[in-house]
């Protein structure tokens, strides 16, 4: 891994990018679906599955999920975004979690729902 042969080390993972479109669910493209996901979602998956096994190797580490209420809040004209803000932090309960939790306190992932916030 590049970033540990620079760096030495990797302690900490922050998965916190997102893309949202605002539209009705029946006017969103398969298109701008697939982007909602590959950000939001397959990102997350990649980097906490390839950033996870070298917390195991190295025998700890934390990742930290950021998504916003729309992980547990039904926002209107968003079912990409909250669809693909809830799954991330559903996985990482399920995989990572009790992955990591074989190392106890030394390895964490943790998820954070702040509120929402629009960059124009």
């Amino acid at each position: 891994m590049r970033v540990v042969s620079h760096f030495g080390a990797i302690d900490i993972l922050v998965n916190n990018a997102g893309i949202a479109f605002r539209e009705p669910a029946e006017e969103t493209s398969e298109d701008k679906w697939d982007l909602t996901m590959a950000v939001n979602l397959k990102a997350v998956f990649l980097l906490s599955k390839a950033v996870g096994r070298h917390f195991l190797d190295q025998g700890h580490g934390k990742i930290i999920n950021i998504a916003s209420q729309a992980a547990v809040v039904a926002l209107a004209n968003h079912l990409a975004y909250c669809t693909s803000n809830d799954a991330p932090n559903l996985r990482q309960k399920t995989h990572t979690q009790v992955k990591l939790s074989s190392l106890g306190e030394r390895a964490r992932a943790y998820y954070s729902f702040p509120s929402c916030s629009y960059a124009r």
